[in-house]
């Protein structure tokens, strides 16, 4: 089970959680916390702010000797949705313990305090993860991390053939769409002016590279080079109807068929999976094409470095570059893991 950061650094957070305050004129005190920052998991609290509880279970124990100076989200001891007060580490205080007693609780504590993986010696008792292992908070992240990057690795071998199957499909379309937004009016967003529409076949070469105007005929703004919205229809028709769609998002070309329907000229794809354009699923239209941004991202594997997340990969532009993408993914070798 993974655990939060309050478990990680050691935190008790029923134990430290206490109830907010009312607002009070004074200053210093601990009534005077509305302005104080809140934070809404342990992950955000700067190191400089902890719990009365974690101070107390310090290898070196030490009380509040300030007021709050913070809030962080967290449960109390009946797993009940709180808030736990947090204190400057800097204006804490020693408790009365002697050394001499602090050395025979000690002897007589079974906390672990040297983690197991860097050999750091914490401040607060460690957790013990799944493994049996007993891991400082960094050392937890890294563990975290690696077992996402073997999930991502694990997972290349089937977005491999989810790409090989794509390509080797002589009915595969692939899509890019890029649109041509009108300036934002008084009442809001407005229609899309017009709509680049560039399609390769699974062989990469071009199927449709098509600007198809969106815009009334009245609505300024709109390029000049860009083909009327019937013409755009019928070359949509022509090019994707009976096709398995595939894109960088699954909904890239629904607002381009929507316009082009409420402008009159409706264009049926009976596309082939995921699913048709047509069909209602809970009352919306479901995806069109299948989308490859996400899978994308997954088969890099590149993760945040501040963050441990998964990166989106940045956009490839053209239906042929994205055709290109594709033909990487679909050349992943199997993990020898």
């Amino acid at each position: 089970m993974e655990l939060n950061e309050a478990q990680e650094s050691g935190t008790d957070a029923g134990a430290g959680a206490q109830e907010r305050p009312p607002v009070s004129p004074l200053v210093g005190t601990v009534a005077d916390v509305a302005a104080q920052v809140s934070y809404p998991h342990w992950g955000a609290v700067p190191w400089t702010l902890t719990a009365k509880s974690s101070l107390a279970k310090a290898d070196l124990p030490r009380e509040p000797g300030g007021p709050v100076r913070g809030w962080v989200a967290g449960t109390d001891w009946r797993d009940k949705k709180t808030e736990i007060a947090l204190y400057a580490v800097a204006e804490s205080v020693p408790t009365k313990a002697t050394a001499n007693q602090l050395a025979a609780a000690r002897r007589r504590s079974t906390a672990v305090r040297v983690c197991d993986d860097c050999g750091a010696h914490t401040q607060q008792p460690l957790t013990q993860s799944g493994d049996g292992a007993h891991r400082c908070v960094m050392c937890r992240r890294i563990a975290r991390i690696r077992r996402l990057q073997a999930g991502l690795r694990a997972g290349r071998g089937a977005l491999a053939e989810w790409a090989q199957q794509l390509l080797a499909d002589p009915l595969t379309a692939v899509v890019w769409v890029s649109v041509v937004e009108a300036e934002p009016g008084g009442s809001g967003r407005r229609p899309p002016l017009a709509a680049r529409v560039h399609v390769v076949d699974a062989a990469g070469a071009r199927l449709l590279d098509v600007l198809v105007k969106l815009a009334g005929p009245r609505t300024k703004g709109a390029p000049v080079e860009a083909v009327p919205a019937e013409q755009g229809a019928a070359a949509l028709q022509r090019a994707l109807a009976g096709r398995r769609l595939a894109g960088w998002d699954g909904e890239a070309l629904t607002p381009v068929l929507e316009r082009l329907e409420a402008l009159g000229h409706r264009v049926r794809l009976d596309a082939i999976g995921p699913k048709t354009w047509e069909q209602s699923h809970y009352g919306r239209r479901s995806p069109l094409m299948a989308a490859a941004a996400g899978r994308v991202a997954a088969w890099r594997g590149e993760l945040d470095p501040g963050t441990g997340k998964l990166r989106a990969a940045w956009e490839p532009g053209t239906a042929d570059r994205l055709w290109l993408l594709l033909g990487d993914v679909a050349q992943e070798q199997p993990s020898a893991g």
